[in-house]
């Protein structure tokens, strides 16, 4: 996917997105971003009532994405991606962190705006601001100093990013942040730009467009030393678990303690009777007392064998591994 770095602004919608399926802008922890268009079985996305959010909710894993194949990359999120806004510490009273980049050039920012309210469309808040565009998207300056003049937020509800409870609580999302997530784009294709890689065919700009960025814009790598790991309560540090003794032995059991040993050796058995060939002599000496009991660090000492497996992480952080 060739995405624009210095993307430029047109007022009118350069493409619709209501029945483009696949992917429409990518996000750091590598999942695609997906319109609210379900498929053709749902047909052209006018509302919340058919769209993917409603109709496939129920299959969102704990991370609020899904997949949607078995045998191409395909993970892809409608809603917030929740584990990776816990990841980039999104918090309630402040903006939402930028989490992606749509096919157009434009940033892509989780659910919240200015002071942490919740992004909804203009239309369901009688236009009363902050609020998004038909597109899902906001022109103007928001204090973010991010410098670009327009970009697209992921909106609805989410859950904190660290519950193993599958499906998301909050997939299904509800009508009021719809359409979740960009429903179309603002952002053409700048002259010598191929815009290709996607799914998505972007108009060529126009006389009217405008850049969308501001004059002292300066493209940067977000994130470049990478993404921290996302760790659930109780459970290792996936980057280290496999090598941190400490790690897992606190989330071992305590192993058994060994029985008593016992003070008195069995006799020894009765000697065989005499007959014509010399026999050996009866072993004198007794078997041994049994071992201890081989709890953890003992069968470790004795055999030395290598740690046991750490707890396996949760689904949601296997597949963000995957993708970095």
């Amino acid at each position: 996917m060739d995405i624009p770095a210095y993307p430029r602004y047109e007022a009118s919608q350069t493409a619709d997105l209501s029945e483009q399926g696949g992917a429409i802008g990518a996000l750091f922890n590598g999942a695609y971003i997906f319109s609210a268009y379900g498929g053709s079985n749902y047909g052209k996305v006018e509302s919340y009532d058919n769209s993917a959010p409603k109709a496939e909710g129920d299959t969102f894993d704990e991370c609020n994405c899904h997949s949607s194949s078995d045998d191409r990359k395909s993970y892809h999120c409608h809603t917030p991606p929740s584990c990776l806004l816990n990841q980039l510490q999104e918090k309630s009273d402040a903006h939402s962190p930028l989490v992606g980049w749509a096919q157009d050039g434009f940033p892509v920012y989780g659910p919240r705006g200015n002071g942490g309210i919740m992004m909804k469309q203009c239309s369901f808040t009688g236009n009363v601001e902050p609020c998004v565009d038909e597109c899902g998207g906001y022109y103007g300056d928001i204090d973010l100093e991010d410098g670009y003049v327009y970009r697209y937020y992921i909106m609805g509800e989410h859950s904190g990013g660290t519950s193993c409870a599958t499906p998301e609580p909050y997939g299904e999302s509800s009508a009021d942040y719809f359409p979740f997530t960009p429903l179309c784009f603002k952002g053409c294709c700048p002259d010598g730009e191929s815009c290709s890689g996607g799914n998505v065919n972007i108009d060529s700009c126009t006389n009217s467009a405008v850049d969308g960025y501001t004059t002292s814009f300066s493209p940067t790598v977000k994130y470049a030393a990478g993404l921290p790991i996302n760790e659930c309560p109780g459970t290792c540090d996936t980057s280290d678990s496999s090598t941190d003794e400490t790690c897992y032995s606190n989330l071992a059991s305590s192993p058994p303690s060994p029985p008593p040993p016992d003070s008195s050796p069995p006799s020894p058995p009765s000697p065989p009777p005499p007959d014509s060939s010399s026999a050996p002599p009866p072993d004198s000496s007794p078997p041994s007392p049994p071992s201890s009991h081989p709890g953890l660090s003992a069968v470790r000492t004795t055999l030395d064998l290598p740690p046991p497996s750490p707890p396996k992480s949760p689904p949601g952080l296997v597949v963000l591994r995957d993708h970095l």
